[in-house]
């Protein structure tokens, strides 16, 4: 490992290795190494130069002896190989995974090796991994565990890592060489100063050299191209004078802290103004190689990053806009570390940027949900996506619903670099599904436990819900009836078409049908039973909410009750009937009676008892003519009792005037007869007395009046010669007057008589309480 007596070590700057296969690890994955040609791991200053090994190696194979073994093994077959003068060298390891190494050179002298490998070009052989498990004694799980970590590139992927190892070893022996020559000779230094003209001089950067005093000494031919000015303008110029005045201060400091070699070489962006006097965007590295042979001065290196100012600008924009979208927008590596986070992400979680930037995306997950991380993450990354529901956790341990869509990120050259995740907190629209449940629980409880039979009906009168009292009214099960019957299948043919026009009506506007009513209903059997029907719509839905209820038994036992009432009707009618009749026996009697007694006074006597029962026998023939049985049309009763009186008295037609004036009022018999006697004694007065001279003057009122809806005015008047001066009312002595006083106090009225014009009669009285009869 030595090339004119110096070391590989002494040729090339291992730190510089290890950065950029770390570097090189961090970009695509692919682990590296530099070995010697034994196989042994250089050493840098913080330690051996191997990068991302997987823990199956580090932790199984090469800790058991026997594995060991085979990993020593492999490694001596490939640099066997590579010391036989192969450029390239390749194989499945005795442990299962794909090495490959590429030699470097110094000078045309193999010194050292590039090592990669430990990943799998096709999905892993776990018959063959658990066999090894098996046979060397390793926790499967751990084992299958370490497995899972061990990436599958395409062949393509590493034949692409393979060129770029390649190149990097012909780099590292290249760097090697200029290190040998340079320790070797001046030679070395001259070759080494032609190549960095030359590369300067091809360079699609601007390079200037400054000299002490900050003058250009020397200028690229591609300053023409990036800033339009002739070749060899800048020559002796100050590149100070080109700088934008805003930036101006800024620059000259950074350039003397390179004279003074106080700067580390940070790249200093300013703008530059071009020939066309247009300022451009350039970033510069200062690099102070004063007293350097063949430069001794301060190296300017400058390329215009207006595409990336662009590309800046437009990222900027886009972070503008997920920062401050209102939604939580959460981006992860592979590895499941955070590597960017929004306000939205902020709000929902409680974690600052700043303390969650470089945490595992598991921070955020329920304890009782971390061992779900690593199948979802991979599920994601094989899949492309993930859409759901998710728990989350809170910095301050509170749980937190959230509604997730993550998708899967590529870099340019398609390599999947991370997941992105949007998200928004549902905890809210959470709580209000737990209380619907439990509002649903509630109901539905309700719904089973209730009385009656109780269905949903759809907009197309499916049955979507039963409860059980519905299963015992129509004999089948609910999985029979549920989504498979019809709300018109229960319902007897006479009621089909009805029922379904109340159905049709509802869904125009539920006030078009009635809420109650009664049916016939079919069950399983056929039976025809009488239900009692309440149907409401459900809100903001076509579904009608309907219940039953069994009314059978009421029906059959209300048809006995309406047979009794009717024949208990027939029966009142017929006593009425012959009660009238009897009545009217007396009547005729009383007629009779007339025939056989003398003396007109007896006659008389005789005459106004038969009217009294006349009037009594026209109140039974009313209520038996009557559709209740129970009340009296008055004004029918008037008009016919006052026509009987007229006729009975003699008076012709055209003699007295009669006017009748009756609201259309119902009276029951115990209100009737007092008033239709009264009405009989008042006119028979008018008709004895009050007109001892008839003319076509004479006149005789009645009527009856409702005042107010418990109090009722009946009147009897006539335009005669009134009554007597020295007749006092509340000491009367007729019989015919007595009786209206008497029949008055019945009534629990009040009577008031006027004389003037005649004689006016007024009572008012409210209408009788019917009293039941035993």
């Amino acid at each position: 490992m030595t090339s004119n007596n110096y070391s590989f070590t002494d040729l090339v700057d291992i730190d510089k290795i290890k950065e950029l296969l770390t570097s090189f690890y961090e970009l695509t994955g692919v682990i590296s190494a530099l070995e010697d040609l034994d196989g042994n791991v250089f050493e840098s200053r913080d330690g051996s130069v191997a990068i991302g090994w997987q823990n199956i190696c580090l932790n199984f194979h090469r800790k058991h002896p026997e594995t060991l073994k085979k990993c020593i093994e492999s490694g001596t077959r490939i640099c066997d190989k590579l010391k036989a003068g192969e450029k390239q060298s390749s194989h499945i390891c005795l442990n299962g995974l794909v090495d490959i190494a590429v030699p470097i050179y110094i000078e045309g002298e193999h010194l050292a090796n590039l090592f990669t490998g430990q990943f799998f070009f096709k999905p892993p052989n776990m018959e063959f991994f658990r066999q090894q498990a098996y046979k060397y004694g390793f926790d499967e799980d751990e084992y299958f565990d370490a497995l899972s970590k061990v990436d599958v590139f395409s062949e393509e992927f590493i034949e692409k890592a393979m060129s770029f190892l390649t190149n990097l070893a012909s780099v590292i022996g290249e760097m090697g060489l200029e290190k040998k020559r340079l320790l070797d000779s001046k030679l070395i230094l001259q070759e080494s100063e032609e190549r960095f003209r030359s590369l300067i001089n091809n360079s699609s950067d601007l390079i200037r050299i400054l000299d002490k005093d900050g003058r250009i000494i020397f200028d690229s031919p591609s300053s023409k191209r990036i800033l339009g000015y002739l070749e060899g303008y800048f020559i002796g110029k100050n590149p100070l004078d080109f700088v934008h005045p805003d930036d101006l201060e800024r620059v000259k400091m950074n350039l003397c802290e390179v004279y003074e070699k106080r700067n580390p070489e940070i790249p200093t962006e300013f703008r530059i103004r071009r020939a066309d006097g247009e300022y451009i965007p350039v970033e510069s590295v200062f690099q102070n190689l004063i007293g350097v042979p063949g430069i001794d001065g301060v190296v300017v290196t400058t390329h215009p990053v207006i595409e990336r100012k662009r590309t800046e600008n437009m990222l900027q924009f886009q972070a503008n806009i997920l920062t401050n979208v209102r939604d939580c927008v959460i981006v992860y590596d592979v590895q499941g570390r955070i590597i960017y986070w929004n306000n939205g992400a902020e709000t929902i979680y409680g974690y600052l940027e700043e303390e969650i930037i470089g945490k595992n995306i598991e921070v955020l997950y329920l304890n009782r949900n971390k061992h779900y991380f690593k199948p979802d993450l991979e599920g994601i990354l094989k899949f492309g996506e993930y859409n759901g529901e998710w728990e989350g956790k809170r910095k301050d341990g509170s749980k937190v619903y959230v509604d997730v869509r993550e998708t899967i990120m590529h870099d340019v050259n398609g390599k999947i670099i991370g997941v992105i995740g949007v998200s928004k907190d549902i905890s809210e629209r959470k709580k209000a599904e737990k209380q619907i449940k439990r509002s649903e629980a509630y109901y539905r409880t309700i719904f089973e436990n209730t009385g009656t039979a109780t269905i949903i009906i759809e907009e197309d009168t499916t049955i979507s819900l039963v409860n059980a009292e519905f299963e015992k009214l129509y004999g089948y099960s609910k999985e029979e009836i549920e989504g498979k019957k019809s709300w018109k299948e229960v319902i007897a043919p006479d009621y089909k078409d009805k029922i379904e026009e109340y159905h049709n009506l509802r869904r125009i506007d539920p006030s078009l049908a009635p809420r109650n009513y009664e049916l016939k209903f079919v069950d399983r059997q056929g039976r025809i039973k009488d239900v009692f029907t309440t149907v409401a719509i459900i809100p903001e839905t076509k579904k009608s909410l309907i219940s039953l209820l069994d009314i059978t038994d009421n029906k059959i036992a209300e048809n006995k009750i309406k047979e009794s009432l009717m024949e208990k009707e027939v029966l009142l009618r017929e006593i009425h009937h012959r009660v009238k009749n009897n009545l009217q026996i007396i009547s005729s009697l009383l007629n009779l009676q007339t025939r056989c007694v003398d003396g007109e006074e007896t006659i008389n006597v005789l005459k106004e008892s038969q009217n009294r029962v006349k009037t009594m026998a026209m109140v039974h023939e009313k209520l038996y003519q009557s559709e209740d049985l129970k009340d009296v049309n008055f004004k029918e009763y008037i008009e016919n009792l006052v026509s009987d009186l007229f006729y009975s008295y003699g008076v012709k037609k055209g003699t007295i005037d009669l006017q009748i004036d009756a609201d259309d009022i119902k009276m029951d018999i115990d209100t009737a007869i007092p008033c239709g006697l009264i009405i009989n004694e008042l006119v028979t007065n008018s008709l004895k007395y009050a007109f001892p001279c008839l003319n076509k003057e004479d006149i005789v009122k009645v009527g009856l009046k409702k005042l107010q809806p418990d109090k009722l005015k009946l009147f009897v008047s006539d335009n005669g010669v009134g009554l007597p001066e020295n007749l006092d009312m509340e000491n009367v002595e007729t019989l015919g007057l007595k009786m209206v006083k008497i029949l008055v106090n019945q009534l629990k009225g009040t009577l008031e008589v006027d004389r003037t014009n005649g004689t006016r009669f007024k009572i008012i009285f409210k209408e009788l309480k019917y009293e039941n009869r035993i």
